[in-house]
Order: structure tokens, then C-alpha cells, then sequence
């Protein structure tokens, strides 16, 4: 199956939910031999499951918005906040 192609040192955030879901939040991608670039995508295994697989979320932290990541574990949202941009909100 599809995997997170965040590549080097993983993802820049991963928190487990009280529903067993492991977050890996953003992270980089690799570009050409030496670079990296940023990518917003949000990933999971369901650690209450059998059989562990990656799976992907809608969700997408824009760059602009991802200087701070913090998540409501009760509420099963996501909010990102950039220094110029706001707020980005997103359920989980």
C-alpha cells in the first residue's frame, strides 16, 4: 500500500489519539540528491487494528500555517498557525 513519503528524519509531529490512531503530521519530501521540500500531508496507522497499514487523511497543513501544530486529542481536531496566516483548523 501507499506509505508517507516523508523522507530523511520522518514526519515533524506524530501524536497517538485515544482511538489508537498514530498521526504522523508533515514532514519533506525529497528532492533531487541533497533537497528536501515541505509537505503538508497527514498520515496514520490504527494501532487498535489487526493488521497495521498506512492510511492517508483529506487533511493538508498548508506551509505558511505549519510554525505551530498542536492537536485537540478530545475533540479529534487539528490546528496549525502560521506567523502570518491565521489559524488552519482540521478534523482528525
Amino acid at each position: 500500500g501507499e506509505t508517507p513519503p516523508f523522507s530523511y528524519s520522518g514526519s515533524r509531529e506524530t501524536v497517538v489519539l485515544p482511538d489508537g490512531r498514530w498521526l504522523h503530521i508533515t514532514g519533506s519530501t525529497a528532492h533531487g540528491m541533497t533537497g528536501s521540500t515541505y509537505n503538508g500531508q497527514v498520515w496514520y496507522i490504527d494501532l487498535s487494528k489487526d493488521t497495521l497499514q498506512w492510511e492517508k487523511t483529506p487533511l493538508e497543513v498548508p506551509e505558511d500555517m505549519s510554525a505551530v501544530v498542536v492537536v485537540d486529542m478530545q475533540n479529534k481536531k487539528l490546528f496549525a498557525a502560521g506567523l502570518k496566516m491565521g489559524v488552519f483548523e482540521g478534523q482528525l
